[in-house]
C-alpha cells in the first residue's frame, strides 16, 4: 500500500477559526426576537411581583421561587393565575373642596363661606 502526503493541503475557510462557530444570521435573529424577550417578560414579572401591594409576603416569596426555578412557565403561570391589581385611580373624586381646613376643626376655613 502506498500513502500519498500532499504537499499543500487545502486551507481552511478563511472566516472560521479551528473549533469555532461563527454567529450566523438565523442565530442573530432567534437571538434578537426569541430570547431577549422572553427575558424582558421574566423581568418585568419578577419586578411585578415586588411591587405589588395586594400580594402578601409568603405569596410573594411562593410566587417569586416559581418564577425563578421555572423561569419561562413559571413566569406565564404569574401572568395568567393572577389577581388583577387594584386600579390606582378609581376613587370617587371629591365634591368637597380641595382647600386645607383649619386646624382642629371641621368647618370650612373663612374664605370658603359664602355670605
Amino acid at each position: 500500500m502506498e500513502y500519498r502526503i500532499r504537499a499543500n493541503p487545502a486551507p481552511a475557510a478563511p472566516n472560521r477559526r479551528q473549533g469555532r462557530k461563527t454567529v450566523g444570521f438565523w442565530d442573530v435573529f432567534i437571538m434578537l426576537l426569541i430570547w431577549i424577550p422572553l427575558v424582558l417578560i421574566w423581568a418585568t414579572a419578577l419586578i411585578d411581583i415586588f411591587r405589588r401591594d395586594d400580594i402578601g409576603a409568603v405569596s410573594k416569596a411562593i410566587w417569586f421561587a416559581v418564577v425563578i426555578l421555572l423561569p419561562f412557565v413559571g413566569t406565564l403561570f404569574y401572568l395568567i393565575f393572577r389577581r388583577p391589581e387594584p386600579r390606582r385611580g378609581s376613587a370617587r373624586p371629591s365634591t368637597r373642596s380641595s382647600r386645607p381646613r383649619r386646624p382642629g376643626s371641621s368647618a370650612p376655613a373663612p374664605d370658603e363661606v359664602m355670605a
